[in-house]
């Protein structure tokens, strides 16, 4: 895996490895250490394409878990840096979030597909946005992560937040009321250091606070001890 400290560099390797006209490329953003499911999605881009760049957004990883990558299939892995290209103009979302680093890593790599981990909900949203910014360009995928790659409490995390699943089944359609119900049930099961939670329709991304859609996915952020454990689960509404 060739390693980048500087996004300048990153056009040219990717010629270096073969990249023509027909040559696909699947960008994996990163904004943290890497999680299972930040593998998943490097698993999921090298299957679709011919080359897989990891881009760590805000902290470089560490050479084990660059490894990592590399094992999963990430051809290249763009570190951040202090001096990250100058631009006319920033980008940001709604909520004030700056994504112009990460649609400069866009511009610089024209990716086919944009893989991001299905916890990193902040990621998918600027994904989705870039995506609307620059219409058929790529498409963003969030692959599901299976079980048996999360330990116990990842676990027992992802089968508590499935309650809303049952209050759904049972009618339930109220945003707020199902967000109460499942802080419950959180809080029943020792997950009691809740940071956030938030229910998302699954087609746009927005957040959702009056009523349910016909496909959502619920993230939450709770802490457990000295780790920060964060997990979506999909959502549907049968017979809508």
């Amino acid at each position: 895996m060739k390693t980048l400290t500087n996004l300048q560099e990153l056009p040219e390797t990717l010629l270096a490895l073969g990249k023509e006209a027909d040559t696909s490329v699947a960008l994996i953003p990163l904004a943290g250490p890497l999680a299972a499911s930040d593998v998943v999605a490097i698993r999921h881009g090298a299957r679709l394409c011919d080359v897989t760049v990891v881009v760590c957004l805000e902290a470089p990883l560490p050479e084990n878990q660059q490894a990592i990558a590399a094992e999963a299939g990430a051809k290249v892995c763009c570190l951040p840096s202090q001096h990250k290209p100058a631009t006319a103009c920033k980008i940001s979302l709604p909520d004030g979030a700056d994504i112009t680093y990460f649609s400069q890593t866009v511009l610089a790599t024209m990716p086919s597909v944009i893989c991001v981990a299905q916890e990193n909900v902040r990621m998918q949203r600027a994904a989705k946005a870039l995506e609307v910014t620059f219409p058929g360009l790529f498409e963003t995928l969030i692959p599901e992560t299976p079980a048996s790659l999360l330990d116990d409490t990842h676990q027992h995390l992802t089968q508590t937040l499935l309650f809303a699943q049952t209050m759904l089944d049972q009618g339930e359609r109220v945003v707020r009321t199902l967000l109460q119900q499942v802080v419950a049930a959180l809080h029943a099961e020792k997950f009691d250091d809740i940071r956030h939670l938030a229910l998302f329709d699954a087609t746009t991304l927005a957040e959702l606070t009056d009523q349910t859609t016909p496909e959502m996915f619920l993230f939450a952020e709770v802490g457990a001890g000295e780790t920060v454990l964060r997990q979506s689960v999909s959502l549907k509404v049968y017979g809508f």
